[in-house]
């Protein structure tokens, strides 16, 4: 954990969650850059909770201008981290981008059904779109964009993967209503 300007401390804490992961809090223009050990595509959500908690007692929300999430994915953390402070989320995905902007403004409808052609259709889709990104991350295996349509996966599992993107939105719409989007390299903020 390391705070530009010469200023640096550790959060055991923080280093015993096994996970790489790299969160950036803008403090009066300075930035702290908390880096873990994360081997695989998100894996923030079964952290969220303690992550924030974490941050929120390095940082007070009166102390900085804005969180920032540089890798801001399906929004575990941002979606507490936003009761508290000003928030500005980006990643480089413009399709992700795009869907949480639609989302944001209730603007983006969920499909009723997707089968194996729709998900090869929406894959072919033009950038940024927010279905191509609804469909390409929540009804692929492991929610990689595009791995392989995910209900060739479940054999004798009775799950219903686009019912629960479609309910995790709606739940998540109402907390982001204020948080700037923008679609970025994480390199480009400073």
């Amino acid at each position: 954990l390391s705070l530009f300007n010469d200023i640096s401390f550790v959060n055991e804490k923080l280093l015993t969650l096994s996970i790489k992961l790299f969160i950036i809090v803008g403090i009066n223009k300075k930035i702290i850059i908390i880096d873990t050990q994360m081997k695989y595509m998100g894996g923030k959500f079964f952290l969220c909770k303690e992550i924030s908690s974490v941050m929120k007692s390095l940082v007070k929300p009166e102390d900085v201008e804005f969180y920032i999430e540089p890798f801001c994915g399906a929004l575990n953390v941002l979606k507490i981290m936003n009761e508290d402070y000003k928030c500005f989320a980006s990643d480089y995905h413009p399709d992700l981008i795009q869907l949480w902007k639609e989302v944001q403004i209730d603007a983006f409808i969920p499909p009723e059904n997707i089968d194996f052609e729709f998900y090869l259709q929406c894959k072919e889709l033009e950038s940024p779109s927010s279905l191509k990104a609804f469909v390409g991350f929540n009804m692929s295996f492991g929610g990689k964009f595009y791995a392989g349509y995910v209900d060739k996966y479940k054999r004798d599992k009775v799950e219903d993967f686009l019912s629960e993107a479609t309910n995790s939105l709606n739940k998540t719409k109402n907390k982001i209503k204020d948080i700037d989007f923008q679609c970025l390299n994480y390199e480009k903020l400073n």
